[in-house]
């Protein structure tokens, strides 16, 4: 029963990055981007699952970081 939660709450976790990182794409980098004069179009989904692998991997490092056992 402790393997199934901790594996819905990795999930969990990777879903909210996904929306986390689609939120910060669209209203943050796009901006950005547009401000510089640089089109935002193709392969946004690269940059969108990109800044969602970040800021997942950055946010695992520093819970295992502060919470070994």
């Amino acid at each position: 029963m402790n393997l199934l939660k901790e594996v819905i709450q990795s999930m969990l976790k990777i879903f909210i990055f996904l929306a986390v990182g689609l939120a910060g794409t669209l209203y943050v980098l796009k901006p950005i981007y547009e401000m510089k004069g640089i089109a935002f179009t193709g392969n946004v989904w690269v940059i969108w699952f990109g800044l969602a692998y970040i800021l997942f991997a950055a946010v695992t490092f520093i819970d295992v970081w502060f919470h070994k056992t």
